[in-house]
């Protein structure tokens, strides 16, 4: 007799894929009870819980349900659940792995772009989530004497996620995930080149903020750990007339920073 670790193990694979085998021993006392095949009612379960786990990514990829249709959605989330069913119980988190997944799946490498967008997405959702922390003000940094700028490093927000992409996905995910009475025609062109986006939830709601190449490279050179100078000398390689201090002011104004360290 299985105990209940292996019980659960079996009706999982089960539930969630089209081979009833390895749970066929638990399925025994209950065929044709009432006139009902045990397969046939749990058939019901799992078109329930695949349409639930399908609301769910729907709900958290909401640019991409729209851009590929009701319909599609469904087929490559059905997939995508076999593939990599849930691992906790929060369903609002759910999808971690859907923009590689995207990625991979043949039937949606005619676009592209979709797995940035759905990154997008999740970073969205992680940084929602987030927990939150007081902003770094550009007074703190005032009474600092000069010599200490040397060792300056700061501390980004908690909620602070990077993505680089070829493709304009920043108007792309505006576009797409606009309730329906709220959409505007826009027309997209992948030509007009990609986007560096910092995703972060300063206070209530998350921004989604493009960046230039330069600003990018001075906050993952700053998330890495760099001082603030050898983190400007990145940027500089990316333009050599950056302009420090209004991108300083820019990211001060957006509560970008929380801390900071000699």
């Amino acid at each position: 007799m299985p105990d209940l670790r292996e019980c659960q193990g079996c009706f999982g694979e089960m539930l969630l894929g089209e081979n009833t085998d390895p749970a066929r021993p638990l399925l025994i006392p209950y065929d044709e009870l009432e006139g009902y095949g045990a397969e046939a009612r749990l058939a019901v379960y799992r078109n329930n819980v695949v349409s639930s786990l399908t609301e769910a990514l729907a709900a958290n990829f909401p640019a991409i349900h729209t851009l590929v249709g009701a319909g599609f959605f469904g087929f490559l989330s059905s997939e995508f659940i076999k593939a990599h069913p849930p691992r906790e119980a929060r369903l609002s988190v759910y999808g971690a792995e859907f923009a590689d997944f995207l990625a991979g799946f043949p039937a949606a490498s005619a676009h592209p772009y979709l797995p940035d967008v759905a990154r997008l997405e999740y970073h969205w959702l992680q940084a929602y989530h987030a927990p939150d922390a007081p902003p770094l003000n550009l007074q703190d940094l005032q009474n600092l004497p000069p010599d200490a700028f040397e060792n300056l490093r700061l501390t980004l927000h908690p909620s602070r996620y990077f993505l680089a992409s070829d493709f304009p996905i920043a108007a792309i995910w505006e576009a797409n995930r606009a309730e329906e009475q709220d959409k505007e025609e826009k027309h997209i062109s992948l030509d007009q080149g990609g986007n560096h986006i910092l995703i972060i939830r300063p206070r209530l709601e998350v921004e989604v903020r493009t960046l230039t190449p330069a600003a990018f490279a001075l906050l993952e050179a700053l998330e890495s750990g760099k001082t603030l100078i050898d983190s400007y000398e990145t940027a500089a390689e990316q333009d050599p007339v950056f302009d420090l201090q209004t991108s300083l002011q820019q990211l001060f104004a957006g509560e970008t920073f929380t801390a900071f360290h000699l």
